[in-house]
């Protein structure tokens, strides 16, 4: 017999103590995970209001939702060096353009380099504001880890959807949609 292999007759309390610890641990940092890690990944799971998205672009000028009055607003949180951010761009330049006049985008960069972002807006086309001072803060606010992330704000400022950028124009066409039904 393998001097590692400890038989059910030779085990004591103190032998199985170890493997209790271990399992405890475990257990808590599972539970850990669960409520404050996982929780924030989950769609419709979201902190903060509407209106602390506020902060400043590259050039200075406020950006903030109440310029906006009337629209839904589709808040993209994006940096220059993440490749699945960068891949949505086209699609949010895109929404942007197609809903011009019910939607407005906004980007959320949570980039450290100005002249990066600047470089990549201008190369990129982007038609859309940036907020990048205050990106960070904005982003706490709202529980955002990993991006790239949306919100969708409905035109009364609720927050109608939080995740991964996918199937935007559809939950923007059910939103325009309930706004259609209820003009009547």
């Amino acid at each position: 017999m393998s001097a590692f292999i400890i038989e059910e007759s030779e085990q004591t309390p103190e032998s199985r103590q170890p493997y209790r610890i271990m399992v405890a641990a475990g257990a808590f940092l599972l539970a850990v995970l669960t409520i404050f890690g996982l929780n924030r990944l989950r769609e419709g799971m979201i902190s903060g209001d509407s209106k602390d998205i506020v902060g400043a672009t590259v050039d200075g000028r406020t950006i903030s939702i109440d310029q906006y009055p009337g629209k839904i607003i589709v808040v993209d949180f994006w940096a220059t060096w993440c490749p699945p951010c960068v891949s949505q761009v086209p699609d949010m330049i895109a929404l942007q353009a197609d809903y011009a006049a019910d939607v407005q985008v906004i980007g959320v960069s949570l980039d450290r380099d100005p002249q990066a972002l600047t470089s990549f807006e201008s190369a990129r086309g982007i038609n859309y504001p940036s907020i990048y001072s205050g990106a960070h803060g904005v982003a706490r606010s709202f529980g955002v880890g990993p991006i790239p992330r949306v919100l969708i704000i409905d035109r009364d400022g609720s927050i109608k959807y939080s995740g991964y950028p996918t199937n935007l124009e559809s939950r923007i066409d059910k939103l325009l949609e309930k706004k259609r039904e209820e003009a009547g």
